[in-house]
């Protein structure tokens, strides 16, 4: 069975399409839904109050605080990547299904150690005022939304590794069909 990396910055459509094909059969491992249960460990919780101690309230993780932290400097950024990744790592080799073909959808795919789990992997993108658009319709503030699409423009140097990279600009019907053909042609 295969497993395929699909990366990319926020509000590009990554979990659309992996909703998509989800649906169509292949297990999808949503790392920012592992990551969400991770930050409801009693040792998560206490190393992100330790790093971030305004991002907590009540003994929990605010996640809109911490995303507000993060997205404005990044300093912070890389003490939570520093913290999370190795976490995530784990947690998506064990959520890898044995007996279907796998989707890891990850923003940050190419910045770390999942990557090297994939047998192949796709970079989704779109433009700029698209995904500004999309991240507000997920309830993000304006000033987050471009604080976190400043901070991931650096991924599109990434872009370059994957084996296919998708525009995904609202034309949802070409763009399945892209994806389609290429994991096909990936898992045989």
């Amino acid at each position: 069975m295969k497993v395929i990396g699909i990366g990319g910055p926020s509000g590009a459509g990554k979990t659309l399409l992996c909703d998509y094909f989800d649906k169509q059969g292949f297990h999808v491992i949503d790392v920012d839904a592992l990551a969400h249960g991770l930050y409801q460990h009693q040792e998560v919780i206490d190393q992100v109050a330790s790093l971030f101690p305004t991002a907590c309230d009540l003994g929990r993780i605010n996640r809109s605080k911490l995303a507000e932290i993060v997205f404005s400097d990044q300093t912070s950024l890389d003490k939570l990547n520093h913290l999370m990744r190795p976490l995530l790592q784990e947690a998506v080799k064990a959520n890898i299904h044995p007996d279907k073909h796998t989707l890891v959808d990850m923003a940050i795919l190419f910045d770390t150690t999942v990557v090297s789990l994939c047998d192949a992997t796709v970079f989704v993108t779109a433009d700029e005022m698209i995904r500004k658009r999309r991240l507000l319709q997920r309830g993000y503030s304006p000033d987050t939304a471009s604080k976190m699409i400043a901070r991931q423009e650096y991924m599109f140097a990434s872009a370059k590794q994957a084996s296919l990279i998708i525009t995904n600009n609202d034309e949802f019907g070409p763009v399945i069909e892209q994806l389609e053909s290429f994991l096909t042609e990936v898992t045989g």
